[in-house]
């Protein structure tokens, strides 16, 4: 299976500000530098993506409450009170933390539900794709 981290190039760019061109190519860790997975890999990659759609959706509504509550200080104030520079930067954390702790209840999940789950995110990926076109 191709590495979803490199699109199987088996190198990544990591950008490094300062540095002159922006950035290094260094070998993908996730692959080693071979550019596949195995099937195991790619599961749980893909299991990761369905956490992190889900992760998304929840913070989404979070925020929205947040800036919805008429006595509260709207979500841009919770990036501010945490050290963030920009909200989007806060919510992007948010949502990885919460990637997290969704792929761990993911993993007590039977293989079938987790199967059907990459499923679905996949067929909605691709249906996504369609109205792009």
């Amino acid at each position: 299976m191709k590495c979803s981290r490199c699109y199987g190039k088996g190198q990544e760019w990591h950008d490094e500000p300062g540095r002159r061109g922006g950035g290094v190519w260094d070998t993908c860790y996730h692959c080693a530098g071979s550019g596949t997975v195995d099937d195991e890999t790619d599961f749980q990659d893909r299991l990761g993506r369905v956490a992190r759609y889900m992760a998304r959706v929840i913070e989404e509504s979070v925020r929205k409450a947040r800036n919805e509550d008429p006595e509260g200080d709207g979500y841009d104030m919770g990036a501010w009170e945490n050290g963030f520079t920009s909200a989007r930067e806060y919510f992007e954390c948010q949502v990885s933390d919460r990637s997290y702790s969704i792929v761990e209840k993911l993993l007590e999940r039977s293989r079938s539900d987790q199967e059907f789950l990459i499923a679905w995110n996949e067929y909605r990926i691709d249906q996504l794709a369609q109205f792009q076109r």
